[in-house]
Order: C-alpha cells, then sequence, then structure tokens
C-alpha cells in the first residue's frame, strides 16, 4: 500500500475504534494493534493523535455536510429549514461520535485549507440562504435579524441534539418520558421555526 492507502486505513480503524470506544479507547497502540502494526510504524503517517483526530474531524464534517444536502433540494425555503434541522438532530444520534468531534473540539480553522473551511460552513450558508429567501418571500418575522439567525438556530438544535444524546430528552426517562425521538425532532424543528416564521 502507499502512503495515501496506508493513512486511509489508519483513519478507518481509528474512526471504528472511536465510535466503538470514544476518545479514551483511541490509542496510537489501539489503532496499531487495529492495523498489525507496531505503534511506531503509525507516526510515519502521522505525527501524533491529535493530527489523526483532525483528519477524522475532517471526515465528520463532510459527512454532515453530504448527511444534510438532501434537505437544500426542495424548492420551499421553509420545508429546506425544518428538514434541515430535522436531518442534523438525527446525525446526532446516527453518529454521536462523529458528531462529538465535530461540536466539542477547540478546532483551530485557520489551519484549514479554503476547501475544507468551506465544507465545514456550507451547511451554515445554506440556512443562511434559505434564510434569505425566507426574508425576501416576507415570510420571516419582523424581529428576525436573518444575519445572526443561522446561529440562533444551530444553538437550539445542538441544545436538543446534546439533550437527546446524554438521555435527557428521552422515551426511557424515569421522570419526564418523550414521544420517540424521530416525533420530539420534528416537533422540536416546528417550535424553533415557529419562532422566526410569521404567523
Amino acid at each position: 500500500m502507499d502512503h495515501a492507502d496506508i493513512k486511509r486505513a489508519i483513519l478507518d480503524v481509528s474512526l471504528r475504534l472511536g465510535t466503538e470506544l470514544g476518545e479514551e479507547g483511541l490509542t496510537m497502540r489501539a489503532i496499531a494493534r487495529g492495523l498489525g502494526v507496531s505503534a511506531t510504524a503509525l507516526y510515519q503517517h502521522f505525527e501524533s493523535k491529535a493530527a489523526i483526530l483532525r483528519e477524522l474531524r475532517n471526515r465528520a464534517v463532510e459527512r454532515l455536510d453530504l448527511f444534510l444536502a438532501p434537505a437544500f433540494e426542495h424548492p420551499d425555503p421553509v420545508v429546506q429549514l425544518r428538514t434541515n434541522a430535522i436531518l442534523y438532530l438525527r446525525f446526532s444520534r446516527e453518529h454521536p461520535w462523529l458528531y462529538q468531534l465535530i461540536t466539542e473540539a477547540d478546532e483551530d480553522w485557520g489551519v484549514h485549507s479554503e476547501p475544507r473551511r468551506t465544507a465545514a460552513l456550507s451547511s451554515i450558508e445554506r440556512t443562511f440562504g434559505a434564510l434569505q429567501v425566507c426574508q425576501s418571500r416576507g415570510l420571516l418575522h419582523e424581529t428576525v435579524d436573518s444575519q445572526t439567525a443561522p446561529l440562533a438556530l444551530w444553538a437550539a438544535m445542538h441544545g436538543m441534539a446534546l439533550l437527546m444524546n446524554s438521555g435527557r430528552v428521552s422515551p426511557e426517562h424515569a421522570h419526564y418520558p418523550s414521544a420517540p425521538l424521530d416525533d420530539i425532532g420534528e416537533r422540536f424543528a416546528d417550535y424553533v421555526l415557529a419562532g422566526f416564521l410569521r404567523r
């Protein structure tokens, strides 16, 4: 295998270990064991575990971007926003470790190439675009600032994603059992968007 193939194999094993065991279980020795090589061999391709995590974070961002992209294929901007919110919550539940990598890292985006930064910001840009279309059609409440609304939408959905993934919003919760999570996600998206749209 050439260098690119080996790097890809290292990332594949790292992704599997991280998904199964979390970051604590993702050690250079565990990765090496999964590949059948020595731990020192990994350093020929990645300088550190942090470098592996950085590449995995890039993968996670790209995967999230692809996961959300279908939302923006619909011609109705309100449907785009609603579907994007629902898919965001679904991604966080289906890929909790990747979601954690994206949202909990103290990332220095200045070290990334322009294509990487563009991929990381594309879902926010598409959300901003959908909000601008809503505004141009008179669908947004007059108090909504379309410049900061994407951040407000993300903050709301991120908060719910954390509650779902921690089990604090769950049909099995001991004191506050909820509806199935897909139903809760759809209802929550509707509640949040209702605050942005004219009644």
